[in-house]
């Protein structure tokens, strides 16, 4: 499957980017919301305790990429990307249910690794089907965030006025529901198709013969010039076990990715400037709504403080890919 035929799929980890990033920067709308219907049962005017709630989702979603790339690896992108959409959706549907906040601290966190889980897998799927155009297709698929948070808050904010939040967690389920059907477009190009095209196995009945009585299978391949080579492929299980369950822990640390902190001089610099840009972040799109407010600014206009973060993420998102 050439890069042109891959272009499906872009839009579709396009589309979960901004519905998982742009729902995580719309959670400054329902912390107000939260704030009324919840502050009076806690501790002071429960401020510190929703807001460790609503910026938890993005903590949940940035911090779930080990596990999402892991499950990548050893399940492929798709499966991941359609749990991670029915995760968040069924998260954000219950939070709908709440009576009080207890039941917010399960169903919020939920929808977070929901969301973690099919955004980092959209960023993966990008570098499996994009080699030539990977810094273009990197730049279009990063813009979703910023499209995400330039609308979805405004969209939240108009929900919540016109049916309550509780009716608008419903409504906003079933968007993002929508990451599933991205995730049923999420097919990453096979290089087993590939040799599959180009070889054909020849497996005898009998396939403990030579190489001292190991098995194995022989299969003839098609060369560039026309012609054909025949091979024999010695699979040794003994030694494969053995050498399997002695890399165990590395092999776990380098699904999950952490080896390469303290193999990647440069990756681990870089981990600090993240967390550091993460927290300020967070903090800003959660509160930011709410003291726009106190200050007497409407609450249409306070949800678009949101999106003007959005707007100038855009415009720097969608040259990073060429930088």
């Amino acid at each position: 499957m050439g890069e042109n035929q891959n272009w499906p799929i872009l839009c579709a980890a396009f589309v979960t980017q901004a519905l998982t990033h742009g729902f995580a920067g719309s959670m400054g709308v329902f912390y107000v919301e939260w704030k009324k219907s919840f502050g009076e049962d806690l501790h002071g005017d429960g401020s510190s305790t929703i807001g460790w709630l609503t910026s938890s989702v993005f903590g949940v979603l940035l911090s779930t990429g080990p596990i999402s790339g892991a499950l990548s690896h050893h399940f492929g992108v798709r499966p991941v990307v359609m749990l991670g959409g029915s995760l968040s959706a069924l998260g954000i549907f219950f939070s709908s249910f709440a009576k009080t906040i207890h039941l917010l601290f399960f169903t919020v966190p939920l929808t977070g690794f929901g969301c973690g889980l099919a955004y980092a897998s959209s960023i993966t799927i990008i570098t499996k089907c994009f080699h030539k155009h990977f810094a273009l297709a990197s730049g279009i698929a990063s813009t979703g965030i910023s499209v995400g948070v330039m609308t979805l808050p405004i969209i939240i904010q108009a929900l919540v006025k016109y049916y309550t939040w509780r009716n608008a967690t419903m409504i906003v389920a079933g968007i993002i529901a929508q990451v599933m059907v991205c995730g049923a477009l999420m097919k990453p190009p096979s290089e087993l198709d590939k040799l599959v095209e180009t070889t054909e196995f020849n497996v005898p009945e009998k396939s403990t013969q030579d190489y001292d009585q190991e098995p194995c299978a022989y299969a003839r391949i098609s060369t560039e010039d026309g012609g054909e080579m025949e091979t024999a492929v010695v699979i040794k299980n003994d030694v494969l076990a053995k050498e399997s369950r002695k890399n165990n822990f590395g092999v776990i640390l380098d699904s999950l990715g952490l080896s390469l902190i303290w193999t990647n001089r440069v990756y681990a610099c870089t981990l600090p400037m993240f967390f550091l840009n993460g927290a300020v972040y967070t903090t800003f799109l959660v509160y930011i709504k709410e003291r726009a407010e106190k200050v007497g600014i409407s609450d249409y206009n306070a949800a678009l403080l949101i999106s003007i973060i959005g707007i100038s993420g855009l415009v720097a998102r969608a040259g990073h890919g060429r930088l």
